[in-house]
């Protein structure tokens, strides 16, 4: 099966982004296109709520009820 790719314009960088149709959180359904699109519209919004803050990313490469780092 061919891997779906996508690149979207983040500022000067141009970005790949890959399996759009994966689901991310199964109990409501979110798949990672979605969540990008969540990002997108909070995105002007959320630095100045942040700002200051510390913070700490965990991935979850296969989904919430996966394995993470």
């Amino acid at each position: 099966m061919a891997r779906e790719t996508a690149f979207a314009q983040v500022g000067k960088r141009k970005v790949q982004i890959s399996n759009l149709d994966k689901c991310l959180f199964p109990e409501p359904g979110i798949i990672k296109a979605e969540l990008i699109e969540f990002y997108l519209q909070v995105a002007p919004t959320l630095p100045r709520h942040i700002k200051g803050r510390p913070l700490s990313f965990v991935r979850y490469p296969d989904g919430v009820t996966g394995q993470s780092f």
